[in-house]
């Protein structure tokens, strides 16, 4: 039997390849199996400031908005609203004009409390504003989204009178991920 020198060597070299293609083969069936790698991966290198731009941005609102928060639109946990209205804004009888606005975060991160501080600055110019919570992946898959906002329009409309919003005076809006939605509706 003949032994090259450095076989030994060889065969670790070997093995050692042999597991990574075993690993990299894994990992890579495990990414075209399930969106939850790259979720996460994403979730990682997204920035996780919403709450302090939000903080930031109530230091240019009125301190009199009045904030109605977590009003369900439907039957799931995510679904639901934020109202913000201007002072007297809940005056009986008076519908404002409304900004909708859908948050973004890649469809997969956010919420709708990331953006209070905005609103409440857009709610101090007069407007009625709304921010829409949703469903993120990859708990929900497309049009999962696109149907939660259009509930919560319908939502909207409905109780028009009671939110103060004038439903024939809507502005629907959002950011990154939320634009998207708000463009497909």
């Amino acid at each position: 039997k003949l032994k090259l020198p450095g076989s030994r060597f060889f065969k670790w070299i070997a093995f050692v390849v042999l597991v990574l293609a075993v690993l990299g083969g894994s990992a890579y069936a495990f990414f075209l199996v399930s969106p939850s790698p790259s979720v996460y991966l994403i979730k990682r290198s997204l920035p996780d400031n919403g709450a302090a731009v939000s903080k930031a941005a109530e230091a240019y609102a009125p301190n009199d908005i009045i904030a109605t928060l977590d009003i369900t639109y439907g039957e799931g946990d995510d679904e639901k609203l934020d109202v913000y209205l201007p002072a007297g804004g809940d005056a009986e009888g008076k519908a404002l004009p409304a900004i909708v606005w859908i948050h973004g975060g890649a469809f997969i991160v956010g919420d709708k409390a990331d953006l209070r501080g905005y609103l409440k600055v857009l709610a101090g110019r007069g407007y009625a504003t709304v921010s829409v919570g949703y469903t993120l992946a990859p708990s929900a898959q497309y049009p999962t989204p696109v149907l939660q906002a259009n509930a919560a329009l319908a939502y909207i409309k409905e109780h028009a009178a009671e939110l103060h919003i004038d439903p024939a005076r809507l502005v629907l809006a959002g950011d990154s991920a939320g634009a998207q939605i708000a463009a497909q509706l």
